[in-house]
């Protein structure tokens, strides 16, 4: 891992090249498609015309034209080193690692993307076909791995039918490869050989069965673009066979222990990536099972009996992990999955067989069109099936209580043992205490991590006020991305207010969306804005809180910076101030109506801009803690030196989302406790926020 740090850190881009126009050449590796606008990794090979070694990949966030994975570019970045929001819930930090992704950036708006040479792998050709032949996206997600065509709608009909998995390549798909060759090439070779006058005795049918599988492995693996998971799974089935070939005989604990050392050794970044112990812990669920309840030989009848007894194992000890991942379980998923995957390993084997045709020149081919019409009818029932699935939302557990509960199934599946039962009831405990209601006893200010934007939640018990909703994105918002998830994850349930400060989109993008989830959405004094309902004088009593409005000081006004909504929150002991985007002469508007500003947490107005945070705004305020809520390396280098410099020439402890992530403002009645996720809960070492120069923003 200290090597592993240590690459990491060399392959940060140089800070003279931070936030500055280089040009970067480098062959795409993925693609995520959208309407108008593509999202490219790119393998860098040199910037600005420097070699730029080590593998370093390159997520350029917006690239107009049409490109393809494999193509060789050379494009005008603005670049900064690679992070994502730090907030409850999902951590995309340790995926940035695992997919050695090291620099971020955009094409600026004079920027030119030249394509240097045009992909020519067996992946691209493959796809191509697919596409242009006509058939189906559920094909080319399932052969290629190019899921650009699903839709919203395919994604939720395969989450709520548990199969979300059969078309996403994983080391399933290439053990179904496997399979297949294996139990075709047999016979045919024993067919060949009773043919030939060839000895039976000196032939090893072993050692061809294992070639067949590696070959056909391969075809499929080079089809899938040579994915990770892809990857770990041909390179543990050629050392299986490889054993094979050579006639060394381990257990398969062994072979377990040793494939995955491998997988380390060779993607040591895959640690980081939650795909490899998930494919770790199911191999290690069949072995368990297979231990504790082993194939029996015999008839047909009975082997058909012992596999189904293994998927439905399988699929009872998965439940946590649907749990965890998706927040939602249907008990109907077992059944749907256990048609859907013998017809998906069926599917398989027919479409590989068109793909080499296809690569011969057949581009439609009965193969093809067999493959795809299964697909089709299978797709077409689940859409039968999900009508039916019961999917009851789940609350959300922590990773804690999801392990606890894998404990508990496993305990029960191995033979009895002593206290069982009292150790079931202890693990079982961390799943009952999510079922308790939060304590009312605190109130909390959360400030969550949306980039460059603001949005900030007063919650008491279960229950919340939105105070802006942070900005909106291409696809989306940054609510319901980002704040509702972490909301949830954190126990609260229910909306009761919505406050926006002003209608910049960096505010108010979410605003539809918190409208629509409010608890009496109907009522229009449930949504206040700074052009109504927001008013210097106005208050409103909630969970024992007052929320008390000081600016604007007229009904009416125009919607922009200068009258942006200014509210605080109070018990009556301590309080928050929420001050929008307000400029100076805002500031000293306030200070002449000599309003009650004195707050112990202050959300900074306008990000820290030099037009905001007067010298005597700062003093009437004295806050304890001022909170930035700016972007990671943004373009505006927010805050501005000298604005935080005021700040903490006072004694005032400055926080910024960019760097602490999401922050949280616990109040009691005799003390204030503060967290933040990127330097205490959740730090990580290999976050650019947190460690190094990365960490220092140069305002000018």
């Amino acid at each position: 891992m200290a090597s592993l740090g240590h690459w990491h850190f060399g392959w940060q881009p140089p800070e003279d090249k931070i936030q500055q126009d280089v040009i970067v050449t480098g062959r795409v590796t993925e693609l995520q498609r959208y309407d108008d606008y593509q999202i490219l990794s790119i393998n860098v090979d040199t910037m600005n015309s420097q070699p730029f070694s080590g593998g370093v990949v390159a997520r350029v966030n917006n690239a107009f034209g049409q490109f393809t994975v494999h193509q060789r570019l050379r494009l005008t970045l603005v670049v900064k080193p690679a992070s994502s929001l730090v907030n409850p819930g999902y951590d995309r930090r340790a995926v940035l690692v695992a997919k050695k992704t090291s620099l971020s950036g955009y094409v600026p708006a004079d920027g030119g993307v030249k394509v240097l040479s045009p992909a020519r792998t067996l992946h691209h050709k493959l796809s191509s076909i697919l596409h242009n032949a006509g058939y189906s996206r559920w094909m080319q997600a399932l052969f290629t791995g190019n899921r650009n065509g699903l839709t919203r709608e395919d994604w939720t009909l395969l989450q709520q039918t548990g199969t979300a998995h059969l078309f996403s390549i994983s080391g399933l798909h290439v053990a179904m490869v496997s399979l297949w060759a294996a139990v075709v090439s047999a016979p045919v070779m024993a067919l060949i050989i009773g043919v030939l006058p060839v000895n039976y005795n000196k032939v090893n049918l072993s050692v061809t069965v294992a070639v067949s599988v590696l070959v056909a492995t391969t075809l499929y693996a080079s089809v899938a673009n040579w994915q990770i998971p892809v990857f770990r799974a041909w390179l543990c089935i050629g050392l299986l066979y490889v054993l094979v070939i050579f006639k060394k005989y381990w257990t398969w604990y062994q072979r377990f222990l040793v494939m995955l050392a491998c997988c380390i050794v060779v993607f040591p970044r895959s640690v980081y990536s939650s795909s490899l112990y998930l494919s770790a812990g199911a191999v290690m669920l069949i072995l368990l099972i297979q231990w504790r309840f082993p194939l029996q030989r015999g008839l047909w009848w009975v082997k058909a009996i012992g596999v189904m007894r293994l998927q439905c194992l399988l699929s009872l000890l998965l439940i946590p992990f649907t749990i965890l991942f998706f927040e939602q379980a249907s008990w109907l998923t077992f059944p749907v999955n256990l048609l859907a995957i013998p017809w998906i390993s069926v599917v398989v084997p027919i479409g590989l067989a068109g793909m080499v045709l296809a690569y011969c020149g057949q581009n439609a081919n009965l193969f093809l069109d067999i493959a795809d019409t299964g697909l089709m009818t299978l797709m077409l029932w689940l859409e039968n099936c999900q009508r039916f699935m019961v999917v009851t939302p789940l609350p959300s557990l922590s990773s804690t209580s999801i392990f606890c509960a894998l404990l508990m199934l496993l305990c029960w599946l191995c033979p009895a043992v002593p206290y069982r039962l009292v150790c079931s009831l202890i693990l079982v405990i961390p799943l009952f205490s999510h079922l308790l209601p939060p304590s009312e006893n605190r109130w909390v200010v959360h400030v969550f991590d949306v980039g460059h934007g603001t949005a900030t939640v007063v919650t008491r018990g279960g229950r919340g006020v939105v105070i802006d909703t942070g900005p909106s994105y291409l696809y989306g918002n940054a609510f319901e991305r980002v704040v509702w998830p972490s909301l949830k994850k954190i126990g609260v349930r229910y909306i009761d207010k919505l406050i926006i400060t002003h209608g910049d989109d960096d505010h108010a993008g979410g605003a539809q969306t918190v409208a629509s989830m409010l608890v009496n959405n109907k009522s229009k004094n449930n949504i206040i804005r700074n052009t109504n309902g927001c008013m210097k004088g106005e208050t409103f009593h909630w969970q024992g809180l007052e929320f008390e409005f000081l600016w604007p000081d007229k009904p009416d006004v125009a919607d922009t910076n200068h009258y942006s909504c200014v509210v605080r929150v109070t018990d009556g002991r301590q309080s928050a101030l929420f001050t929008g985007d307000i400029d100076t002469s805002a500031e000293y508007a306030l200070l002449y109506h000599r309003v009650p500003l004195n707050s112990d947490v202050l959300i900074v107005p306008h990000h820290g801009s030099r037009t905001s945070s007067s010298p005597a705004f700062i003093d009437a305020v004295a806050p304890r803690y001022a909170v930035f809520t700016t972007g990671y390396r943004h373009r505006w280098a927010l805050p501005h030196s000298e604005v935080e410099s005021r700040y903490l020439r006072r004694g005032i402890q400055t926080m910024r989302s960019a760097v602490h992530g999401y922050i949280r403002f616990s109040f009691s009645p005799h003390q204030l406790e503060v967290s933040d996720y990127g330097t205490r809960e959740k730090r990580r070492w290999y976050d650019p926020r947190v460690f190094g120069k990365a960490n220092i923003v140069d305002s000018t």
